[in-house]
């Protein structure tokens, strides 16, 4: 899906309308002395979003003026977001939001697996990707705010869309790091041929409301990275194993940025080093 409807535009201009409605919100800050080091200094930020949700982040900062490259972490599916890791933290500063519901969140609201992927997939106005995605743009607003900041080297790094989803948006992003597997691409497919999960998600849910399914499908589409990727701009890495080559390359090449696609070896180390090395060289290039 690269044809984007009416409909489509809409339901984006809206969220977004709503994201920079809170611009002028108050972010509170306080330092986590016990995360602290002599390189960086970690505080806990509650940052407002839509839907009366108050977000947990950890933000770090490196010692010095500044100004410093900058990387926002989205939330990983069915993981609770930690400390930023250390050598992302001594010459960036780095901002790691949390899923709602999450750490220090106002409201209860659980990343919970499995059912976050088909959790309201029938009302794409309270579909809980809808919340996350408008926490992903506030927390990069958020960031690029902070005094320290150099807005003109910002990355965005996660997994899945969601990287991709926040650049096609902020089309001032520099950089976008991401890996598989997608949620959302190639949305029938997804929805009628998966076998693992979390996208076996979308099966179970079907087994059981099978009548659901033209609902479904229309509420992934609108998060699609074949929707959202020819308004991205910025240098893109995605990660992924061969037998996903297929779908990675189609989403890569309607990216307008520079696009590289890294086949995993398998061996986290040597991949995690790649990843890291490719983010920080074009971060700063």
């Amino acid at each position: 899906m690269n044809q984007k409807t009416t409909d489509f535009v809409s339901y984006w201009h809206k969220i977004d309308d709503q994201v920079s409605s809170l611009s002028n919100s108050t972010v509170t800050m306080e330092e986590i002395s016990l995360r602290s080091n002599e390189l960086s200094t970690i505080y806990g930020l509650s940052i407002k979003s839509i839907d009366g949700f108050s977000l947990f982040a950890y933000y770090s900062e490196p010692k010095g003026e500044g100004p410093f490259p900058a990387i926002l972490m989205t939330p990983s599916y069915a993981s609770v977001t930690g400390v930023p890791p250390l050598n992302r933290r001594e010459s960036n500063i780095v901002l790691a939001v949390c899923a709602r519901g999450q750490r220090l969140s106002n409201a209860n609201y659980q990343s919970e697996f499995p059912g976050l992927l088909t959790d309201k997939i029938d009302d794409p106005i309270n579909y809980p990707y809808r919340g996350i995605s408008a926490d992903c743009l506030r927390a990069l607003d958020v960031l690029v705010s902070m005094d320290k900041v150099d807005p003109e080297n910002v990355a965005v790094v996660g997994l899945g869309e969601l990287p991709l989803l926040v650049s096609s948006l902020r089309p001032k992003v520099k950089v976008v790091m991401t890996e598989t597997p997608f949620l959302f691409n190639n949305p029938f497919e997804s929805l009628t041929l998966s076998t693992d999960y979390p996208l076996e998600e979308y099966a179970d849910y079907l087994r059981e409301h099978p009548d659901k399914l033209s609902q479904a499908v229309d509420t992934v589409s609108l998060f699609s990275p074949l929707a959202h990727c020819s308004e991205v701009k910025a240098i893109t890495r995605i990660s992924c194993s061969n037998n996903e080559i297929d779908d990675v390359s189609m989403v890569a090449s309607l990216i307008s940025g520079v696009t590289d696609i890294y086949i995993k070896t398998g061996r986290g180390y040597i991949d995690r080093n790649s990843s890291e090395d490719w983010l920080q060289s074009n971060l700063r290039s």
